[in-house]
């Protein structure tokens, strides 16, 4: 985002506008927010100085009951989880002159890693973080500010983990209905699709299904303990479908159907699942199947619940840390030229494994402790 004005440009670049800490609250080590200031001016200028801010702010919204009457009292908190400050240009007894050009100035921030998660659910509650650069001038001049939202995620999971490459299946009984619903795995990020296979096996020859309800919803709840109804929680479907026709097997009485459920690519449609001081985010599919006996004529219902965690990476994604070596991380490059490297398209170079060594190499290697001259010896 840039700011022009009277001649003088002010824009932010940074290498991310998304930034991902790994771990829970507790155990996470943070991140690293890097960027660069690019002020632009046509011709020369004075200014007192040049600054960039990290801020971000919680804001709750709550209503009370009043007496027993339906009238409700909102109530709004609003609280900053942080507010750092990088200082490119400080002040002096002697105001800084700027030559006309393009000059940009390095700019970072650590990230910890218990800040809460960015959050939006109106009305409701919101966390969010935004960078802020200002431009201070002499007295009477007005000053110059830019700003650019960042976004805060969290993986709390590796996808790695055992049990998440696992596929999950849950099966339930009712009367004379038995639900198979399996799932390939239990995570999912933004983008994904859950393939999801749905069996049903009548034990009465009577027994028709008719309708098939499947609800992705999210829930967000405020508050420390998931389980307290007193916390204040809030809902919305990810996904919505009705299905009335399945396929029958030829073979006994039974009916299969094949869902592919789009899992919402964009941030503002969906947060991942959190767990922080603030608000926790659950996900969970809700089915609810209806059947109906044909020789009694009594339509029945059955419904299955199944929890998934919905992270910021995806089971394909190459970006979790690694226990690497210097050697092989992206350098920072804050080139003038182009400001900011998308790290995405940067083609790195890693070393091969070479493996171990083989057997006729070991008269090459370097020598043992036992073979070297003693340090004693006179």
């Amino acid at each position: 985002m840039d700011q022009r004005k009277g001649g003088v440009k002010l824009d932010l670049a940074v290498e991310n506008d998304c930034l991902i800490m790994f771990g829970s609250a507790v155990e996470s080590a943070g991140c690293t927010l890097r960027g660069v200031v690019r002020l632009s001016v046509a011709h020369t200028i004075k200014i007192k100085s040049l600054s960039v801010r990290f801020m971000g702010r919680a804001m709750l919204t709550y209503c009370d009951s009043l007496g027993n009457s339906s009238e409700r009292l909102y109530q709004h908190e609003e609280q900053a989880v942080l507010d750092e400050r990088v200082v490119c240009l400080e002040k002096q007894s002697k105001l800084h002159v700027v030559e006309a050009g393009v000059h940009t100035y390095q700019f970072e921030f650590a990230v910890c890693g218990n800040l809460p998660e960015t959050t939006h659910v109106a009305n409701f509650i919101q966390v969010e973080y935004k960078l802020k650069a200002l431009l201070e001038r002499p007295a009477f001049i007005p000053n110059i500010s830019t700003r650019q939202a960042i976004h805060l995620a969290r993986q709390l999971y590796s996808p790695f983990s055992p049990e998440f490459m696992e596929p999950v299946q849950m099966i339930k009984r009712h009367d004379d209905l038995e639900a198979r619903v399996t799932l390939p795995t239990k995570i999912y990020a933004y983008g994904d699709t859950i393939d999801m296979t749905i069996e049903l096996f009548a034990q009465n020859p009577a027994i028709r299904p008719t309708v098939l309800t499947c609800n992705l919803k999210e829930y967000v709840i405020i508050g420390h303990d998931v389980d307290d109804e007193d916390n204040a929680r809030h809902g919305r479907h990810l996904y919505s479908n009705r299905i009335t026709q399945f396929t029958r097997s030829q073979h006994d009485a039974s009916w299969t159907k094949q869902l592919a459920i789009p899992v919402p690519s964009s941030r503002n449609q969906m947060h991942c699942d959190m767990d922080n001081d603030r608000v926790k985010v659950r996900h969970k599919f809700k089915l609810i199947f209806d059947f109906i006996d044909t020789q009694s004529g009594i339509v029945k219902q059955m419904r299955i619940a199944i929890p998934i965690t919905m992270c910021a990476l995806s089971l394909n994604t190459h970006e979790l840390p690694a226990y690497e070596s210097a050697a092989q991380d992206i350098a920072y490059d804050a080139d003038p030229s182009s400001v900011i490297r998308d790290l995405r398209q940067v083609d790195v170079q890693r070393p091969q494994n070479m493996g171990l060594p083989a057997y006729n190499d070991l008269d090459r290697l370097p020598p043992t402790y036992d073979d070297l001259p003693s340090a004693m010896a006179c």
